[in-house]
């Protein structure tokens, strides 16, 4: 196993310039790789794991169940920037496993944004503020 999370983080490091978008097969293989490497190689992987999109989202959520450390960070990290399409899914699993509800919740809540309005006043007087130039 330790030979095959070295070659995904020699595969990262020699392809994260090339704008290759890596299948979600990966993921795994990615994700183990997380926890042995360094702060920039972690950057990469995550770059790669958003570059792979919407179809990384359930590895993802599934996987935030037994990650720890660096790995879940990443992970919720991940699917905060693939962003909005990540959100049913998130959803979805909260209702099959409770014990993934706070990170649920936090992840949504990133992705949402507090959706806190400035108040009537505030909200006016800025874009009167912006209108007037």
């Amino acid at each position: 196993m330790q030979s095959t999370v070295a070659n995904t983080i020699k595969l990262i490091k020699n392809n994260s310039d090339l704008g290759r978008k890596f299948p979600k097969e990966v993921i795994p293989y990615l994700l183990k790789a997380v926890e042995n490497s360094d702060a920039q190689t972690r950057n990469d992987i995550e770059n790669q794991i958003v570059k792979i999109g919407e179809s990384a989202i359930p590895t993802l959520v599934d996987s935030l169940e037994i990650s720890t450390g660096f790995t879940r960070a990443m992970v919720a990290m991940s699917l905060i920037r693939i962003g909005s399409l990540s959100v049913n899914y998130l959803r979805t699993a909260c209702k099959n496993n409770s014990e993934l509800d706070w990170i649920a919740d936090y992840i949504i809540r990133e992705i949402e944004g507090t959706k806190r309005s400035l108040g009537k006043n505030l909200e006016f007087t800025g874009l009167q503020k912006v209108l007037a130039g």
